[in-house]
This record gives C-alpha cells, sequence and structure tokens, in this order.
C-alpha cells in the first residue's frame, strides 16, 4: 500500500470518525429531550400507575366475587379488556419411584413415553392420563383450581410505561 493510499484511508477514517460523533451528539440530544419529558410528566406517569393498578384490583376482586357469570365462556373481553376465569395447568405430585413401577405394571405399553429413561415419571404425558388411571399409580393432579383473568390486550403501554419509569430511575 502507497502513502497516498493510506492517506486516503486515514482521511475516510477521519470522516467516518466525525459522522459518529455528529451522530452521537444527536442521539444524546434525543436523550436529554426523552429525560426532560420523562421528568415534567413523572408525577402524573406515577399517579396514572397507581390509578390503573387500583382499577385492576377492584376489577380482579369483582371478577372474583362473581364466577357464576363466566360459566360459560369462562372469559369475556370488555372494551379490550380480558376478564374471566382460566383453568390452572397443575401439576402431577405424588412419589415417583412408586408411579415408575405402577407404569410398568398397569400401563407397560406407555412406559416408553410417560417414563423417562432416566426412571423418573414425565409429568407432561402424565397429565393426558384421567383421574383413575393416575389413582392407579398413586398420583393426583394438584392446582387445578381456577384463576382469574385480568388481561389488557396489547402490552405496548405496559412496556411504555416500564421504559419511562426505568428512565426515571436512572436520574434518581
Amino acid at each position: 500500500m502507497t502513502n497516498k493510499e493510506m492517506r486516503h484511508l486515514a482521511d475516510l477514517c477521519r470522516a467516518y470518525a466525525d459522522a459518529r460523533d455528529s451522530l452521537e451528539e444527536v442521539t444524546e440530544e434525543i436523550r436529554d429531550l426523552r429525560r426532560q419529558a420523562v421528568r415534567a410528566k413523572i408525577k402524573t406517569l406515577k399517579n396514572c400507575v397507581a390509578k390503573v393498578s387500583a382499577m385492576r384490583e377492584r376489577l380482579r376482586a369483582a371478577v372474583e366475587a362473581a364466577p357464576h357469570l363466566f360459566e360459560s365462556p369462562r372469559t369475556r373481553a370488555i372494551d379490550g379488556i380480558k376478564i374471566g376465569f382460566r383453568k390452572m395447568p397443575g401439576r402431577v405430585e405424588g412419589d415417583e419411584a412408586a408411579a415408575v413401577a405402577r407404569i410398568r405394571k398397569h400401563f407397560p405399553e406407555q412406559a416408553a413415553a410417560l417414563i423417562r429413561t432416566r426412571d423418573s415419571i414425565n409429568r407432561v404425558a402424565l397429565k393426558n392420563l384421567d383421574g383413575k388411571q393416575l389413582a392407579k399409580i398413586g398420583l393426583v393432579i394438584a392446582e387445578v383450581d381456577d384463576e382469574v383473568v385480568v388481561a389488557a390486550a396489547s402490552s405496548d403501554l405496559d412496556r411504555l410505561v416500564d421504559a419511562l419509569l426505568a428512565e426515571d430511575g436512572e436520574e434518581g
């Protein structure tokens, strides 16, 4: 490479570095403006967050107090807010070693699917068995109660609020 070529590359590097410096300055100005905007509205933002939280809890309590309204359908959407009940997935509980032995005894054709090679039960596969079959091998499905559902249609607002509150936290 000649000195002329190297000077040309150095000039291009300098121009690129200057362009990046300009970009950094504009980006920092934008960050400053954003911080100023957040500081100007942080009290209002926090009050709105508190109000939303309180209203969500009131709605949750009202749904919980009226399960008869959600027998069918189990959930409803009103003004973009999903409310109701959903079945919790539950989890398989019991003595694994005893269950493995009982699976081999009572369901030998399903043993490969229901038992992991390290001789433990496959909890996901066991959820496909009915209560009678589970009882036969000494297991039960626990925690299958209903859970109250209150969910807004979009979580973009939540992400924005979290970001704005986090931005305020940087300054604190």
